[in-house]
């Protein structure tokens, strides 16, 4: 049975999203190899062994602890893609700031046209 939890890891923005990618598969896995020893210790029981409660708790327990490590890898990985995208925390959308000064610069441009202006330089 396994017998060592990951460190909780406090992850900020400036963390690499690989580097959080890597993290939340090495918990997945843990998570699944806790699951394993789950059925094992199930099948056991099925088959009229007897099974150290003890054991079951703290494989529970361990296995618990790791999926709620997995929900805020899983959330503080979103928010880093979101921020690395352009949306605003609590946003759902982001601007297009590429574009927007694109669009703004052929309004100016067709304004300077509409009322005979001279070209700005760029």
């Amino acid at each position: 049975m396994r017998g060592e939890l990951h460190n909780m890891t406090l992850i900020t923005p400036d963390v690499d999203v690989s580097e959080m990618q890597e993290l939340l598969a090495s918990v997945t896995e843990t998570v699944r190899a806790f699951r394993r020893d789950l059925e094992t210790l199930s099948k056991r029981v099925n088959a009229g062994e007897e099974v150290n409660a003890t054991q079951v708790k703290s494989v529970a327990s361990q296995m618990t602890a790791q999926l709620g490590l997995c929900q805020k890898l899983e959330s503080n990985l979103a928010e880093c893609r979101r921020r690395q995208s352009g949306i605003a925390p609590g946003a759902d959308h982001a601007l297009d700031l590429e574009q927007a000064r694109f669009e703004i610069g052929c309004k100016l441009d067709n304004l300077r046209v509409c009322c005979g202006a001279v070209p700005l330089p760029e």
